[in-house]
């Protein structure tokens, strides 16, 4: 009896641990957005250090691993889930059942 009581105020504590962990940084940021008042300043323009030209992405070309081992891969997978499933077929589920003559 005791150690069932040990147990369950062992789990609730971990669960209240958890959850003040899990709580804290959401709370946190409740209480810095309070804290600076009821107003937001407005920043004023901001300039950025370095200007970067904004340009189309070039095309990129695939590796050929991913065109051609991802899709040899996904193949051989796929085989030898079918053959596992007639071997166990052949083996387990054929051999499971006789007919009697």
């Amino acid at each position: 009896m005791v150690s069932m009581s040990r147990h369950r105020w062992t789990a609730l504590a971990l669960v209240a641990i958890l959850t003040v962990g899990f709580a804290s940084p959401a709370l946190a940021q409740e209480e810095t957005n309070k804290a600076g008042g009821g107003e937001q300043a407005e920043p004023a323009e901001i300039v950025p250090g370095v200007v970067v030209e904004e340009s189309a992405p070039a095309e990129t070309v695939a590796d050929w691993t991913y065109r051609y081992l991802v899709p040899t891969c996904l193949a051989l997978a796929l085989i030898i889930c079918v053959l596992t499933v007639v071997l166990y077929f052949t083996r387990v589920v054929r051999s499971r059942y006789k007919s009697v003559s």
